[in-house]
């Protein structure tokens, strides 16, 4: 199960995602064809097309039609929750066997609390359908530092895990698997 924070889009997008898609930047154009998760992120080298990071941030857990995932979730903040549906669409493109959902409400990437009440109820509603938290994924490419730090905090007294799209090649995915304790003291 992956959670991912998406930012703004820096391209205009139909409203209704079909394929082949053109997505255009100021630095250039790049056509996605949908059959080819490895290809389309080829594609879109030099546009610097941001959600090209969350592209990635997918290809981690399989490519093209065959993954581990079975559940999406995409939180946008106040200026992009509009795009979530077009995210969505184009999710469903390149994984049509996984559930994508939309995080109900905008949030506020700038403030933690809210940020991490967003996580807490998706992991929350996870747990109840039996997800163990070592299967949590928590993305933190798009998005605010805050709200990277809120999926810090999330994830330090659990097994869940967050992870970090590199913005510089070779754009690897990093995962964080930290578990935070109370340190022990030595006596005398």
């Amino acid at each position: 199960m992956l959670i991912t924070l998406i930012s703004k889009p820096n391209s205009i997008l139909p409203e209704k995602i079909i394929f082949p898609l053109t997505i255009t930047t100021k630095l250039g154009q790049a056509t996605l064809k949908g059959d080819s998760l490895k290809d389309d992120i080829d594609a879109l080298n030099g546009t610097l097309w941001n959600w090209q990071q969350f592209l990635r941030a997918l290809a981690t857990h399989g490519c093209d039609g065959k993954t581990r995932l079975k559940r999406l979730y995409l939180m946008g903040s106040k200026e992009s929750a509009t795009d979530l549906p077009q995210c969505k669409g184009i999710a469903e493109q390149y994984f049509s066997n996984i559930e994508v959902s939309c995080y109900e409400m905008p949030i506020d990437f700038e403030n933690v609390e809210e940020v991490m009440g967003g996580f807490s109820r998706i992991v929350k509603a996870e747990r109840g359908k039996n997800t163990p938290d070592r299967d949590i994924v928590i993305d933190v490419t798009g998005g605010q530092k805050t709200a990277s730090i809120a999926a810090a905090l999330i994830t330090l007294t659990s097994k869940i895990t967050f992870q970090y799209v590199q913005t510089n090649p070779p754009y690897g995915v990093i995962a964080y698997d930290v578990i935070s304790e109370v340190p022990f003291t030595l006596s005398g």
